[in-house]
């Protein structure tokens, strides 16, 4: 009898040592490609720091805000228009190429975001649910750009 109770305490106390919330280590391309990708805010970057872009700022058609962006293995991708297009004539889709830098801190693209940035733009953050991309440039000796985040769909 004292065997089968130490036999269930122990068993009981393997089962509660497993834990479903373990971290598991998801690589960069994982996380870009386990989501859909859509254009939540964009903001102004300066120095380091997020910061909301007034509309006046930079004026971003409400058509360019609501693509999707899907990331595909092979480095390819996939940009589809929302339901309000820029121009009527442009495809549902259009393919794209997309690429990490060696330290997975840049991506580089061949699309343009809001249909003015294209090419190497900085991660600032990447998780499973959410994607800050970052234009830079430096104004007046002071880094600067825009900061563009997109949520998965």
């Amino acid at each position: 009898m004292k065997k089968t109770v130490l036999s269930v305490f122990l068993f009981a106390a393997v089962l509660l040592s497993c834990s479903k919330d373990e971290q598991v280590d998801t690589s960069p391309e994982e996380l870009l490609m386990n989501a859909e990708w859509k254009i939540s805010s964009v903001g102004a970057y300066v120095a380091g720091l997020i910061q909301p872009l007034p509309e006046i700022a930079i004026p971003i058609e409400a058509c360019r805000l609501d693509n999707i962006f899907i990331f595909k293995s092979g480095n390819q991708g996939i940009m589809k228009e929302g339901q309000g297009k820029c121009n009527e004539n442009d495809p549902d889709e259009t393919s794209f190429e997309w690429a990490f830098s060696e330290d997975k801190k840049k991506l580089q693209l061949s699309v343009p975001l809001l249909g003015m940035f294209d090419g190497d733009v900085t991660i600032h953050q990447l998780t499973a649910s959410k994607l800050v991309l970052v234009v830079q440039y430096t104004l007046n000796d002071i880094p600067a750009g825009f900061a563009i985040e997109l949520n998965k769909n």
